[in-house]
């Protein structure tokens, strides 16, 4: 807006400022065309522009506090221009940041401006705390409720809400503390405010709005009128309005008053030990201890005494200033104080009615709004905002459960932490206004706080059904995976360049409560079980064209190998070896289908059943089948044994599979919205287990939880005693209980134990509370922790540097690479390859029988960690050889047996002795490599065994439904069921039908590479059966086992295979006795 435009408008509304009326012996009277100039405002302030030069005018003449509220005590009864002067009155009240788009302006001239608008909206604020004023208010608003709905006009409607919404405005301006100076127990402008409008009696129309079923559309109006009255207000405080102070609160202000005039005189004391009465050109030289300076000398310092004990290598240093989203966010705002009495116990009368009429039913109201998207995006704030301020008031004061049980309730902590869920991932998402969400985040959290402290309250209630909704109620949120993970999500998330330390405070203290509370639920019952979220896992959902032809599209090889695995489960089921389920239904009774297409239905359903390995179930709907329909030969029959034929022929076929009736209708309508390409959906399946507490707690043991516990450590001075004691037993369940004091190892963590031991020592033992004395415990024993760590690891003082994770931490302690599963691979130096080099060009023509170039090497290298394989790998990755193989050394089968070797023999065999296969584990650790049987005759011979058998790899016994197996010892044998099956293999192989594959073993017999098991010496095998033709050529040789391989014989031929590779490894050509 130009200059000439500028003064054009200051001109006319200074005008009409002038003509609405002027004051005579202490009245205001107004002037003809008062509600003309007034409209005439009105239309000024609409056509603002983004400066808001118009609202900075009127602030400038304060026409409110001249014109305006005098226009409105002496006038209540003109109701054209009370209509003119509430609309007036609530646009110049409007909230500063509302006016920016609920953001803090960035550039220079924008934030000059809104600061000019917040001083103005201040002194508004000072002229509202005339009571007359708030009397013709609640006249005018006490008139509109009495109406009923039917003559209640829109007029009427827009009028309520525009006085509530100048309320709001009002009570929202924020404090001066600066201007105002006021300390605790003394009235500030806010409370004037609040004293104004209780002389008006206008909290009892806010209560009656809230508990009256008829004015719920201003339900969030006045529930953020009432979070503005209370926002300075402690509940606790004010459920204690009435009791007199106590001693201890006595104490505890007159030693604030101490502290903060013992701070005042140290920082004198500082400034006056600053000054030298001598020039500082004179201030003398000296050399500082301790500190070396560019040579070996210490260093010299021409400077005071007074600035010795500060210097420091970075004075000189360029300041590198840290990015903005990078620095640490500032504190909130939000200033708790003790107001006088009066205004105490007015507000704690406001509470306690509120309680007792409008709390339950307008939290229900509330909440259905905001659940059917009623509301504004931020109006569940004020929702949490009075779930944990009325909660904590009503603990504090009496607890009574009844008063809140709208918010104490299973749905009540679900909302709350699926909102949680929501801000967080609204933070992530949307940068922009990531403050925003984090301050939304921070109420969600206090109000979960609030509840996990009223469910805490619930165990110590006197009534027997107080405690049993207690227990029920911490059994489903300690049984529900959600709520036992919201906790350690938000601790593992924050961020102190987005979320002030306050909030970290408020998530201690809740980790804190839950914690305790988990713990003694723990303690009170020996077994709790848990669900848990399964791993994810992924479940394609092809084409629908293709998911009909799925089976046409598989290879017939494929398929015969799929036969072959659910064929032996079949035969179990025929034989009735395994329980057949009795609550299969062939198909689906409540569609009206055909019997052809129920018959499809039955045949699809079984063919699933096979698919899904279910054979149990595929044998009892093709029974159920062919009660339903007899005589079909599709479903075969159970007299003649064609059962198994018909299964196969089932499972042969092309059968698409036909949907559950739960699912048909979601089928149908989603036909028309499936995608052609194939796509890949997560699911997750939930498992019960039983909770460990201690597994509970071995998850705090994480990085970026000590982070944020050691940060919070670092305000311990500003924190108060319960979260000192808290941060303090957090500490303590890590560094003690789960023995992970190394990862208090930190530098900026021992800065602040050297702050604490000189803040407990430096004091008067009187003066020293017991929580800081607890600190200076905790950092005693993890420094003494480090000094121990440091005499057997020097290169612990370089940790220092660096946050640690728990395997970081054991390696510290019990040395690097200790807590591997695997050993960790040394890379080699550049000393350790060309020592490499050197040796293999010395050693490589010097080879002798018993000892390669490897050897060698092995023997003159300085490191003697070095294993025979990493130095092939080195060489091969030098070039120097070309093939690892080439040097693997052959079994000596003539090696005499010494007393070491035989010694050697004898360990291996007690260690593993237990094992499923002892000859593997014995080959694999003995030093001089033998051949299997030489091995096996040596432990015949010194009488470790008696027979061979014994040292044969130990079968597991076979267990459960379609030839899965049980867990069992490792000591079973081969149980009859292998026989059986064996048996009903070789029945079916003579009868021509595709033979059952056999039960697999993990442990059964001598197990070949490729897996396969070993049959029985009495099962019958290819070698049993008549053989009409032999090969004589490789061809011939290749069309026998081809035929072998189609009449069933596969297995067999497998394990033939796998034990002639196994008696190739243990021969010896050189000795003649290993053939």
């Amino acid at each position: 807006m130009s200059e000439s435009i500028s003064s054009l408008v200051l001109s006319d509304i200074q005008a009409a400022c002038s003509t609405l009326g002027g004051w005579d012996e202490g009245k205001y009277y107004k002037e003809p065309d008062c509600i003309e100039s007034l409209k005439d405002l009105l239309r000024y302030l609409r056509r603002d522009d983004e400066s808001h030069e118009i609202r900075r005018i009127l602030g400038r003449i304060q026409v409110l506090k001249t014109d305006l509220l005098p226009l409105l005590k002496f006038y209540p009864d003109d109701e054209r221009l009370f209509d003119v002067i509430i609309r007036l009155l609530v646009d110049l009240t409007n909230p500063a940041i509302l006016l920016y788009k609920e953001e803090l302006p960035v550039e220079k001239f924008a934030r000059n401006n809104y600061l000019e608008i917040v001083s103005h909206l201040q002194s508004y604020k000072l002229a509202f705390t005339d009571s007359k004023v708030w009397i013709t208010i609640t006249k005018k608003l006490e008139a509109l409720l009495h109406k009923n709905w039917e003559t209640r006009q829109e007029e009427d409607k827009d009028m309520i809400e525009r006085i509530l919404v100048l309320v709001r405005n009002v009570l929202h301006v924020p404090a001066n503390p600066s201007e105002e100076k006021r300390t605790d127990d003394d009235v500030n402008i806010h409370d004037q405010v609040l004293w104004a409008m209780h002389l008006a009696h206008l909290e009892d129309l806010l209560l009656y709005v809230t508990s009256s079923d008829d004015e719920t559309d201003y339900c969030f109006h006045c529930l953020e009128i009432l979070s503005l009255m209370l926002r300075e207000q402690s509940p606790e405080v004010l459920a204690r309005a009435e009791q007199p102070r106590t001693a201890a609160e006595k104490d505890e202000d007159v030693r604030e008053l101490l502290k903060a005039r013992e701070v005042e005189l140290a920082r004198k004391k500082m400034q006056m030990q600053a000054r030298t009465k001598r020039h500082p050109r004179f201030g003398g030289t000296f050399t500082v201890k301790n500190m070396k300076g560019i040579g070996d000398n210490d260093l010299v310092a021409h400077d005071t005494l007074s600035k010795l004990s500060q210097m420091s290598f970075d004075r000189s240093k360029p300041f590198k200033a840290k990015p903005k989203n990078r620095r640490p966010v500032l504190a909130a705002d939000d200033v708790m104080r003790r107001s006088t009495l009066n205004i105490r116990l007015f507000l704690k009368g406001l509470c306690t009615d509120f309680l007792k009429w409008c709390y339950n039913p307008m939290m229900r109201t509330v909440k259905s709004f905001l659940q059917r998207k009623k509301g504004l995006a931020h109006d569940e704030g004020y929702y949490f905002w009075a779930l944990k301020f009325f909660m904590e008031f009503n603990r504090h004061n009496g607890f009574d459960v009844s008063l809140v049980s709208e918010t104490i309730c299973k749905e009540a902590f679900h909302y709350v932490q699926t909102e949680l869920e929501q801000y967080y991932e609204m933070m992530v998402t949307d940068k922009r206004k990531i403050h925003i969400w984090s301050k939304r985040l921070h109420v969600g959290l206090k109000a979960y706080q609030e509840l996990l402290r009223t469910l805490a309250a619930m165990d110590s209630s006197p009534e027997q059904a107080v405690r049993e909704a207690a227990k029920v109620l911490k059994g489903t949120i300690f049984y529900l995976p959600e709520y036992r993970e919201i906790i350690l999500h938000l601790l593992l998330n924050f961020n102190e360049c987005v979320q002030p330390i306050s909030y970290l405070r408020d998530l201690v203290e809740m980790v804190h409560v839950y914690v305790k509370m988990l713990q003694h639920f723990a303690q009170g019952h020996r077994h709790i079980i848990v669900k848990e979220k399964a791993k994810a896992k992924k479940k394609a959902r092809k084409q629908k064209s293709k998911e009909n032809n799925a089976n046409a599209g598989v290879s017939e090889e494929v398929r015969q190998q799929e036969w072959l695995e659910v064929s032996s489960g079949i035969s179990l089921a025929l034989q009735g070896e395994e329980e057949l389920p009795d609550d299969v239904v062939p198909y689906d009774s409540t569609l009206d289908n055909t019997e052809n297409e129920q018959k499809l239905d039955a045949l699809s359903r079984i063919h699933a059943a096979l698919k899904a390995r279910e054979t149990a179930k595929a044998v009892a709907l093709l029974r159920a089948g062919q009660q339903l329909w007899p005589g079909q030969d599709m479903f075969g029959s159970q007299e003649e044994g064609t059962e198994f034929q018909a299964l196969k022929e089932i499972f042969f076929a092309n059968i698409a599979a036909a949907p559950d009736a739960s699912t048909a209708g979601e089928n149908q309508t989603a036909e028309g919205n499936e995608e052609e390409e194939e796509e890949e959906e997560q699911y997750n399946s939930d498992r019960e287990q039983e909770f460990h507490f201690d597994d509970f707690i071995k998850r705090f043991a994480n990085p970026k939880v000590v982070i944020a516990y050691c940060k919070l450590l670092s305000h311990y001075r500003t924190n108060s005693p319960a979260t000192n004691q808290q941060v303090l037993r957090m500490l303590h369940r890590l560094a003690w209980d789960l023995k992970m004091y190394p990862m208090l190892f930190q530098a900026s963590v021992f800065k602040t134990f050297q702050n604490i031991m000189h803040d407990c020592y430096s004091l008067p033992k009187e003066k020293v509370d017991g929580t800081l004395k607890e600190l200076a415990r905790l950092a005693t024993f993890v420094v003494r922790k480090f000094v121990a760590a440091a005499q057997e690891n020097k290169i612990v003082f370089a940790e220092l540097l660096f946050w640690k994770n728990t395997k970081d931490a054991y390696e510290l302690v019990h040395g690097y690479g200790s807590g591997s599963k695997k050993p960790s691979k040394v890379a080699w130096t550049e000393e350790q390859v060309y020592e490499l080099k050197v040796l293999y060009e010395r050693y490589k023509e010097e080879m002798t029988p018993d000892k390669d170039v490897v050897d060698l090497i092995l023997e003159h290298m300085i490191d003697d960690s070095r294993t025979r394989r990493s130095v092939l790998l080195q060489l091969k990755h030098l070039g120097l050889i070309d093939n690892v193989k080439a040097f693997t050394k052959k079994a000596k089968a003539n090696a005499p047996w010494r007393g070491e070797d035989v010694i050697e023999l004898r360990e291996l065999f007690e260690k593993y002795r237990e094992s499923t296969d002892i000859m593997g584990q014995i080959m694999e650790h003995l030093s001089v490599k033998r051949p299997r049987h030489r091995v096996v005759d040596k432990i015949l011979e010194i009488g470790l065994v008696c027979n061979r058998v014994e040292l044969r790899k130990k079968r597991a016994r076979a267990g459960g439904r379609g030839g899965r197996q049980q867990r069992g010892s490792d000591d079973s044998g081969s149980s009859s069921s292998d026989d059986n099956n064996d048996e009903r293999i070789y029945d079916l192989f003579k009868s021509g039908e595709d033979p059952v594959r056999p039960a697999q073993h993990k442990n059964g017999g001598r197990t070949p590479k490729n897996g396969a098991s070993r049959p029985p010496k009495d099962a019958p095998t290819f070698r049993t059966v008549p053989r009409t033709e032999v090969a004589t050529s490789p061809e011939a040789l290749r069309t026998v086992l081809s035929k072998l391989v189609e009449t069933g014989c596969k297995e067999s031929l497998e394990w033939l295979l796998s034990s002639l590779e196994d008696a190739l490894e243990d021969w010896d050509p050189e000795d003649p006795s290993s053939v």
